[in-house]
């Protein structure tokens, strides 16, 4: 028999690991183990003794442990190889030459003949072919018995290089789509007709992923197709936060409150997530019933701070410096009644005043006394524990306190007046540019007169229609966010609500909408979607009732911007222009649906 000189055992040994042989390399253990291997590999092959050692008379010890390497992965879970299968191990080990580690890998890790590896070592040819079987093997089949026709499929197919230099990008299909035995037939087509898209099937496994969570597997899995059409890192940490937090009673997940999560889910992204995860951290779960967190308040208070930069800077705060609040309900009320630009810079003052008063005197102080540093109720707070007298400061703090205020009151004035002299500037459409900045000019004065003319407008309005109650919470609200065609439909939004309001009194029920909602409205009003707005205040039914509710026009706006941020998110190339054709194209069909303005409600 041939046994190996112990300098080529000791040449290969610097190859492979041999973890049943080089532990003690001494020539005389070689020797024994060289021959044992001669008779175990005869038996599986079912060969002469003879036959083995004049396959192997030319070879190393990484070859020789190479066709053992077959013998042990191939051969279960029969104890020999059937004459078929012995002559494909020949036939391997003949062309395998010079094994590397691949080769075993690919050997230890395909579940399948030999007559299938010898296929993968016919295609898979040279080192970077090699290389791929062996990611496809552990990054995506992890040894699967399905992994063998895979491979062979991929490496036979005509994007073959494609696959091999960019496989990165089909990882997320090939594990979703492993166990078809057509998979590479359909991925094939879907790149030649250009509809591969790598995000749909990431974003299709990572939702997979994310339903091994048991709380929204339990909640959300027949809301899978609208996770995935949405999913992002961002997306799924706040979904995670709002599934703990929110469907602890298997109660509460109703398909209305499945919808809200969606809603929340679906506008999250990167720029907002983190001031939304620090706030779903500092609410915690609270029953739905109580109204306090709700899911409605939530989507409310973070609709809020994406489409106004005044919440989102004074909620920043609220987080930041740990204002006592005790509810997103509680929030969102003192966002209601308080002059945002102002609470900001005065932010100490009315963290002062939230924490030690309550109910219409705190109401009443966000209002007048933002700017006193001193302000102190005239009712204390018992469950606060906290004092409501006068403040027992020495006299640097007083003195250090009136300073920080003065400086306030300061910053307070420079920014009101830097607003006032933005709003006189526009483009100057006359005046040649780089393409890249646009020059500004100052308006004349009579544009000055015109905004305090349309403020002086808005506030006859509202001052007629709203109880001075509500006058004094929202004026500054309705004054600062007026325009133009905002003015010209504050009539009609008031005229609506009364409709409203007394359509549902002869019928005797209750009385759902309010004055104070036409805040809401009036501030979602701008040149995209006054035309919609507009229709549905006037729109009547054939008996004369109103078409559409208040509350069904400010859903049906929220609907459609929603479905802006959504689409704007997947489409990096969407344009200002676009959100003015969705809003055409909705105008379009209600209009088609509903009929045209009658004489008694004219367009």
């Amino acid at each position: 028999m041939k046994i190996l000189q112990l300098s080529t055992l000791k040449q290969s040994l610097g190859k492979i690991h041999l973890k049943n042989f080089v532990h003690n390399p001494l020539k005389t253990k070689n020797e024994k183990y060289m021959q044992e291997g001669y008779y175990k590999i005869s038996a599986a092959m079912s060969r002469p003794v003879s036959y083995i050692v004049d396959l192997t008379k030319d070879a190393d010890m990484q070859r020789f442990m190479f066709l053992e390497s077959m013998k042990k992965h191939l051969i279960r879970p029969v104890q020999n190889m059937s004459g078929l299968e012995s002559e494909y191990a020949a036939k391997i080990y003949s062309k395998v030459t010079e094994p590397l580690a691949q080769h075993f890998s690919v050997v230890k890790r395909t579940n399948d003949s030999l007559e299938t590896v010898s296929k993968i070592f016919d295609l898979a040819h040279d080192e970077k072919s090699l290389d791929f079987v062996q990611s496809v093997q552990y990054e995506v089949l992890d040894g699967s018995a399905d992994s063998a026709k895979l491979i062979i499929d991929m490496l036979s197919s005509k994007n073959r290089a494609d696959y091999i230099e960019n496989l990165d990008r089909y990882v997320s299909y090939l594990k979703l789509n492993s166990k078809d035995a057509d998979a590479i037939t359909k991925l094939d087509r879907l790149i030649q007709t250009g509809k591969y898209n790598q995000t749909e099937y990431d974003n299709r496994l990572s939702v997979k992923n994310l339903m091994k969570n048991h709380a929204i597997k339990t909640f959300m899995s027949d809301k899978a197709a609208d996770l995935e059409g949405n999913f992002s890192q961002d997306s799924e940490r706040i979904l995670k936060l709002l599934v703990t937090n929110y469907t602890r009673d298997k109660q509460a997940i109703q398909p209305e409150v499945q919808q809200q999560i969606i809603d929340i889910y679906k506008t999250s992204d990167e720029k907002n997530s983190e001031l939304r995860t620090a706030i779903l951290n500092q609410f915690k779960y609270r029953k739905l019933q109580e109204q306090e967190n709700s899911l409605e308040e939530i989507k409310r208070l973070f609709n809020r701070i994406d489409e106004n930069e005044d919440v989102r800077k004074f909620i920043q705060k609220v987080i930041s410096k740990g204002m006592k609040v005790h509810s997103v309900a509680e929030l969102n009320h003192i966002l209601d009644i308080t002059p945002l630009k102002k609470a900001t810079v005065f932010f100490n003052n009315t963290k002062r005043i939230i924490s030690i008063s309550a109910g219409e005197e705190r109401a009443k102080a966000l209002k007048d006394e933002i700017e006193n540093p001193f302000f102190v109720p005239q009712h204390k707070i018992k469950h606060t524990g906290i004092y409501s007298g006068e403040p027992n400061l020495g006299f640097i703090s007083k003195m250090l306190k009136m300073v920080e205020n003065e400086i306030n009151k300061f910053r307070y004035r420079r920014m009101i007046k830097n607003q006032v002299i933005n709003t006189t500037l526009t483009p100057a459409a006359d005046i040649k540019t780089d393409g890249s900045k646009i020059k500004f000019r100052r308006l004349k004065p009579s544009t000055i007169e015109y905004k305090i003319r349309l403020s002086e407008d808005v506030n006859n309005v509202i001052k007629n229609m709203l109880s001075a109650k509500t006058y004094e919470k929202q004026y500054e609200n309705y004054t600062q966010n007026a325009t133009g065609m905002r003015l010209k439909l504050l009539p009609d939004i008031f005229s609506a609500i009364s409709k409203e309001a007394s359509e549902a009194r002869k019928q005797g029920k209750p009385v759902s909408v309010k004055r104070q909602n036409a805040l809401v409205l009036y501030k979602k009003i701008n040149d995209r979607n006054r035309k919609m707005i507009r229709y549905m205040l006037k729109q009547t039914n054939k008996d004369g009732s109103k078409t559409f509710s208040l509350k069904n026009i400010i859903r049906t706006i929220d609907e459609i911007e929603t479905e802006i941020a959504t689409r704007r998110k997947a489409d990096k190339n969407f344009k200002y222009s676009d959100t003015k054709l969705i809003y055409a194209g909705k105008y379009a069909s209600m209009v088609s649906k509903y009929g045209k303005l009658g004489r008694n409600n004219p367009g």
